[in-house]
């Protein structure tokens, strides 16, 4: 037997899971791998703060050889929209490019008719697998892994490997690793691969027709994932239960949770009831026991018909035996009607379920489409509002800017007005002054007066003067 990695006697086994994309698709899975901001917000079950931090390795183009490259985990572009479209979009057109180049030949009016391939959007150009895993414990129904088990799959399972598997998908099928991600953010590691799933020498998509070629691509995809860990795992069981998604998984986990806390509550609630009726024995010969008087035993059973049932109601929705009855017989009269259809018309109703399919299909590719909108939207209005904001600055700041000009310009025809004023009382200082020395040099009195009380003036009066020269 292969060795494995082993906790409490259970053996470590590995899950590969695969699901091909579109163009549209892709777009959405690697938006949840690299974790893009308006995705991590709706996602419930992260941890907000992770012991460890996501790794992420994206393709290295630098040289063409398939090599990847560490992404900064931190680093805003690789969390962003559209970063991911760009870089999808740029595969996804060389993808159509290629196969628009090829054509096939068809008879029409008698003749071979070269005819070019045309690219659809229904095209899965992608491809994304996920590794978990888990233990071959056996274990209760909606049971996953214990703490335990979770700790030792988090410290144990590295990127080393999963870049193995990597390299032996990639060489087996011709196509390239766009992404790695290692989520660490969950409750047990486990890691999102992006792949191109288009192949340039066959010209063409990977795809499996029928069950027996879907079968085998999951059972290669198991042994790939079971050699690359080779020691450390085992090969996962084939099962016939469907696969789930991991938000099924986490949904699952939780439920799972809520019965064990149900369970526990309701049998201390038991446990609390029951002492209240039964008493201890201790004999003298033998064991301990507890004993229930019979008048007792009715309210016994009433206590705990009551307890489970308070518990029960809170977890369950009771309907009643008439109700019940009604939504059978509508079932009934339904599925009636619809096998009377069928019957009337096999190949119509065929014919309605394969529009069906393809009204599904459009449906799809519209709510895609409309989350790739309704996140360019987001994207926009945060740009906007960061411009409005901006603006609002731009704008009061050029308010206040104005209103200083206004400010200054006052202030500028006042010091200009003050000015000429100025001028206007210098000349007319002028004048008097002059008028005031020619007063004092006809009046000898009025001079000595002058002098006498505005010694400052002295100056101006003529130096051979006789009434100065006595002075």
């Amino acid at each position: 037997m292969a060795n494995s990695y082993t906790i409490k006697d259970h053996n470590l086994v590995i899950n590969v899971r695969s699901d091909f994309l579109t163009y549209g698709r892709a777009i959405g899975r690697f938006a949840h791998a690299c974790r893009e901001k308006n995705q991590t917000e709706n996602i419930k079950y992260l941890n907000k703060n992770p012991t460890t931090l996501n790794r992420y390795k994206l393709l290295s183009e630098f040289n063409g050889n398939g090599n990847m490259r560490d992404a900064n985990s931190k680093d805003d572009e690789l969390h962003n929209i559209s970063f991911v479209k760009n870089l999808l979009k740029g595969y996804q057109e060389s993808f159509k490019e290629d196969y628009t180049k090829q054509s096939y030949t068809q008879k029409r009016k008698g003749k071979e008719t070269p005819i070019n391939k045309s690219w659809r959007k229904d095209m899965s150009s992608f491809c994304e697998i996920i590794i978990t895993f888990g233990t071959d414990r056996k274990k209760e129904p909606k049971e996953g892994l214990n703490k335990e088990e979770s700790k030792f799959i988090n410290e144990n399972i590295h990127m080393d490997r999963v870049m193995r598997f990597i390299n032996a998908y990639c060489s087996k099928y011709g196509v390239k690793c766009l992404l790695v991600a290692e989520h660490n953010d969950e409750k047990t590691k486990h890691y999102h691969i992006i792949f191109t799933n288009y192949n340039f020498e066959k010209h063409a998509n990977l795809r499996f027709s029928g069950r027996a070629q879907t079968a085998k691509f999951g059972k290669d995809l198991q042994d790939m994932g079971a050699e690359a860990f080779e020691g450390q795992v085992l090969r996962g069981k084939p099962s016939n239960s469907r696969h789930k998604n991991l938000t099924q998984m986490h949904q699952i986990a939780s439920e799972y949770k809520s019965e064990q806390e149900l369970k526990e509550k309701i049998q201390k609630l038991i446990e609390a009831e029951a002492n209240k009726y039964m008493q201890k024995k201790e004999p003298l010969l033998g064991d301990e026991y507890f004993r229930l008087e019979p008048n007792e035993k009715r309210a016994l059973i009433v206590g705990l018909r009551n307890s489970v049932f308070e518990q029960m109601q809170e977890s369950i929705t009771i309907t009643s035996d008439e109700q019940l009855k009604e939504k059978v017989e509508l079932l009934a009269g339904q599925v009636t009607e619809q096998n009377k259809i069928i019957e009337e018309d096999r190949e119509k109703s065929i014919e309605v379920l394969k529009e069906k399919e393809q009204l599904e299909k459009e449906l799809d590719d519209l709510k895609e489409t409309k989350a790739e909108q309704d996140n360019e939207i987001t994207y926009l209005k945060n740009r906007l509002k960061a411009y409005t904001n901006q603006q609002t600055k731009i704008d009061e700041q050029s308010a206040l800017i104005e209103s200083k000009n206004r400010e200054n310009q006052s202030l500028t025809r006042k010091a200009e007005s003050l000015k000429s004023e100025n001028i206007r009382l210098r000349d007319f200082n002028d004048k008097s002054l002059g008028l005031l020395l020619e007063i004092a040099n006809i009046n000898p009195e009025i001079r000595e007066m002058i002098v006498n009380e505005i010694p400052e003036l002295r100056s101006k009066f003529t130096k051979d003067d006789p009434g100065m020269e006595m002075g």
